[in-house]
């Protein structure tokens, strides 16, 4: 009967155990740092997935601010001072939010670097709104990706891809 009972206990123990387990996120999160000029450029994002959705609709809602990702904000941190859209922005950690649409984006660099939930947005926070213009791929993009390109001495491209979407944030610094 003691052995029954250990048993037992033993394995109710492995069951709690695996339910608690950790399992893989469904949108996983992904940090770059990436070398700019004579510093870096760290970018941390959730990459959702498509799984038979489409953009504009049923993920990234065309005409609304969504937090370019997903579980949580996107952040992008600069080592340096940059230049966007003409805009000087200093050194630091900024949030990455965009507003989706068909013939261009417009991404925006905001001072709040907690914007989760895209109801929390304050436009009063924005160092700079971007709009850039949509290029279509040529092949299906299942998972958000960004991505840094086209590099020279003083600038890169940040891009954006999903689904048969991309659009590309210039960067630059002072020589």
């Amino acid at each position: 009967m003691k052995r029954f009972l250990l048993t037992f206990l033993l394995c109710g123990m492995f069951a709690a155990h695996a339910q608690n387990a950790a399992k893989p996120q469904a949108s996983p999160t992904q940090t770059v740092k990436q070398n700019f000029g004579t510093g870096s450029i760290d970018l941390s994002y959730s990459r959702p997935g498509l799984k038979g959705r489409k953009l504009g609709a049923d993920l990234a809602p065309y005409g609304k601010v969504w937090r370019t990702g997903a579980n949580g904000a996107t952040t992008l941190q600069f080592s340096n001072d940059v230049t966007i859209g003409g805009t000087a922005i200093k050194a630091g950690k900024y949030g990455l939010l965009s507003i989706p649409d068909a013939k261009e984006w417009t991404l925006i660099i905001t001072t709040d670097v907690n914007v989760n939930d895209p109801s929390k947005y304050k436009q009063e926070n924005d160092v700079v709104r971007v709009k850039v213009p949509v290029a279509k791929l040529a092949e299906k993009m299942e998972t958000f990706t960004i991505n840094f390109a086209e590099f020279t001495d003083s600038s890169c491209n940040i891009v954006l891809s999903w689904e048969n979407t991309a659009v590309v944030l210039p960067v630059s610094i002072k020589k």
